[in-house]
């Protein structure tokens, strides 16, 4: 995983836009993320798995191979930042995703079938109670899905991980540049990594 401090922003009037970020994980490690992520309004839940074997001289080597959704509290917050900072055997991290949900609204992502009902009202329309997508790929920078529409907690989330139109070195491009890694195209990514037990998660079309 590279640190180079290079930001993109891929932009559209509606529906979703995207942060393409390279120094996330740095960025988690430095701030009071427990702090961050009690934002009032918004619940939280991960999950990640090691793609990879670890590296000789990785120190992060207790974390579970595969971690299905988990809500996020501030006991566990500690495990999400080692699951972004845990290198494989090339350099790479895990595959990871963090979604952010109306208060009261964790029950959405219970189950595969009701998870992939939310992130089709988030692909599809910026609906529902999903706010906030973060999901990067092992050898992948970080990608960070947010409705378009001004939202005064998901701005305000990401103005402390110096993510803002106004961000030093970035560059703003047409969401559509996003390609085979925009929301649409890898949220069956997210599901399988979710709930990888699932049998409906064999049968998935995923982005390699």
């Amino acid at each position: 995983m590279t640190s180079h401090r290079r930001t993109n922003l891929y932009f559209q009037e509606k529906g979703l836009s995207c942060y393409e970020t390279h120094y996330l994980a740095e960025t988690w490690a430095s701030v009071d993320l427990r702090t961050q992520l009690q934002t009032e309004g918004v619940n939280w839940c991960w999950a990640s798995r090691q793609t990879r074997p670890l590296g000789p001289a990785e120190p992060r080597r207790d974390l579970p191979p595969d971690r299905e959704l988990t809500p996020l509290n501030a006991e566990n917050t500690d495990q999400l930042i080692a699951d972004m900072l845990q290198l494989n055997e090339d350099g790479y991290a895990r595959e990871l995703t963090l979604l952010g949900l109306d208060a009261g609204e964790a029950n959405k992502v219970d189950s595969f079938t009701m998870l992939r009902v939310t992130l089709d009202n988030f692909s599809d329309s910026a609906q529902g109670p999903l706010k906030l997508a973060v999901y990067q790929f092992d050898d992948s920078p970080t990608y960070v899905f947010f409705p378009s529409e001004p939202h005064p907690v998901v701005d305000n989330l990401l103005r402390t991980w110096d993510l803002t139109p106004m961000t030093a070195g970035l560059t703003k491009l047409a969401y559509r540049k996003l390609r085979r890694t925009a929301f649409e195209r890898v949220k069956n990514n997210i599901l399988r990594l979710a709930f990888p037990n699932d049998p409906q998660s064999q049968i998935l079309k995923c982005v390699p």
